[in-house]
């Protein structure tokens, strides 16, 4: 058994980083993009839009706290 003053991250936290420095500007990008296309459309699509970047931007803020979290965690 480990404690924590000899736990060393795994390659997990390596991927974790990697998946969330890709993701987080790619959804905040589509977040942007599609609050463009909804301010710029018509009546009829434009909640629908609004949700999806609404969803996007979420995502982003959930993908950003997990990045912090496994960069701490792997430089604690």
């Amino acid at each position: 058994m480990t404690t924590v003053g000899n736990h060393r991250p795994g390659p997990g936290h390596d991927l974790r980083l990697l998946v969330s420095a890709i993701s987080a500007p790619v959804l905040l990008a589509i977040a942007g993009l599609l609050c463009w296309w909804a301010v710029n459309s018509g009546p009829d699509g434009r909640a629908a839009l609004l949700i999806v970047a609404t969803v996007c931007a979420v995502l982003f803020f959930v993908v950003s706290a997990d990045a912090v979290k496994a960069w701490r965690h792997a430089h604690h």
